[in-house]
């Protein structure tokens, strides 16, 4: 498993670091969050819910669930951004566990709680 990303020459998401994201062990999905976190471009954000003043978490609109281990996301239309969010869905186990929503235009959002947590 790497412990940071890496890039490519034009800053893009190297394989191994999709690779990495795609064979994820689904025993720490909470450092990958921080792992994809990393390698997020700046064309588009990429957080916990809790560090954001933005709109209401769709999945959780209707909800008591808002216990800060939502993460959400706006690739900004960057294909690297969007490589990461297909390796994301390419982990099986990370998209059958915590894959939320998905809305046109590059949102998506998942709820990524620790195994310990209730």
């Amino acid at each position: 498993m790497m412990d940071y990303p890496t890039f490519d020459s034009d800053g893009y998401p190297t394989d191994e670091t999709l690779d990495a994201i795609s064979e994820w062990d689904f025993n720490d999905f909470p450092a990958l969050m921080e792992f994809v976190e990393a390698a997020w471009s700046d064309y588009g954000w990429f957080c916990n819910h809790d560090e954001i003043d933005g709109p209401k978490l769709v999945g959780i609109q209707d909800r008591d669930e808002d216990d800060g281990h939502w993460w959400q996301c706006a690739t900004g239309g960057w294909s690297g951004n969007e490589s990461l969010v297909a390796a994301l869905d390419a982990n099986t186990m990370f998209a059958a566990l915590c894959w939320q929503a998905s809305i046109r235009g590059g949102y998506h959002e998942w709820h990524v709680r620790p195994l310990d947590a209730t």
